[in-house]
């Protein structure tokens, strides 16, 4: 989770500063590059950005390892067309496409480690009962990017969640899927897809459960040479400034309205605040 610490308030009350505005962010992962990136889209040279990742690496769960010249994604491995945001983003930026692409969802399955694959999508009658909730929550989740078009920006989060994405919001994807499927489809076709992309069980977030079975059933992209490689573009285009194995162990909100960070650098285990 990227935390957006905006170091002089005023800047919201229309006063005009001699410096540019600095801001700290946590975590070098896709919410921590995709935030670094708008933010720097909206000030350009008005604004400084600091990323501070506890891991050795960008990416956060969008990490690739390279085995025989072949890259593998082991967590985020795909995003769905459906997703306009990152469709947008990776047309913005030009970032080239690896030659993967998921175009028919038949055929996607899981390795179950004994030489088999577990087919995904075998069960008829939960196979339909899965597709007319994923449709409606594609149906919803376009309402919610329309709204954006027309209004320019979400402000909050309950505006973000308003009127469509609330219900996802606020329930497990057990829960969204309770008395609508057998329990052995869930554990068989969409557990696998939690595990994989988020390493959560069926507790994980309904919003989160409907976005990973998005990944399952529609047209799918990744990036050339690890979607990690995204997240770095992202940064990059922001001109923010990373500092990795840097672990955020706390914030302190000054009265002068800036806050401070204290560092803890793991490469060396040495303390150290930044304001």
């Amino acid at each position: 989770i990227a935390c957006l610490l905006v170091c002089f308030l005023s800047l919201f009350h229309g006063v005009v500063h001699p410096a540019p505005l600095r801001v700290g962010v946590i975590g070098a992962g896709m919410a921590g590059g995709s935030m670094s990136y708008y933010l720097h889209e909206a000030m350009g040279d008005n604004v400084i950005i600091d990323v501070y990742e506890r891991n050795d690496y960008i990416g956060g769960r969008l990490k690739h390892i390279d085995i025989d010249g072949v890259s593998f994604d082991l967590g985020g491995d795909v995003w769905s067309s459906v997703n306009e945001y990152m469709m947008e983003l990776q047309a913005a930026l030009n970032i080239p496409l690896a030659n993967t692409q998921i175009n028919d969802a038949q055929g996607f399955g899981i390795y179950i480690g004994n030489g088999e694959w577990l087919n995904l999508f075998k069960n008829a009658k939960d196979e339909a009962a899965t597709a007319a909730a994923i449709s409606e929550f594609s149906v919803k989740l376009k309402l919610n990017y329309n709204r954006r078009g027309s209004n320019g920006t979400f402000t909050t989060v309950n505006d973000y969640l308003a009127s469509t994405l609330s219900p996802y919001a606020a329930t497990t994807t057990q829960q969204q899927f309770n008395g609508l499927v057998d329990q052995n489809f869930l554990d068989e076709s969409v557990l696998p897809l939690s595990r994989t992309i988020y390493d959560e069980d069926l507790s994980l977030n309904g919003f989160a459960g409907f976005a990973a079975l998005l990944s399952a059933t529609s047209k799918t992209f990744s990036t050339q040479g690890g979607n990690d490689v995204f997240v770095e573009t992202l940064l990059t285009a922001s001109n923010a400034t990373v500092s990795l194995s840097s672990k955020i162990t706390k914030v302190k909100k000054n009265n002068d309205g800036t806050y401070t960070f204290t560092i803890e650098d793991l490469a060396t285990n040495n303390n150290n605040n930044n304001n």
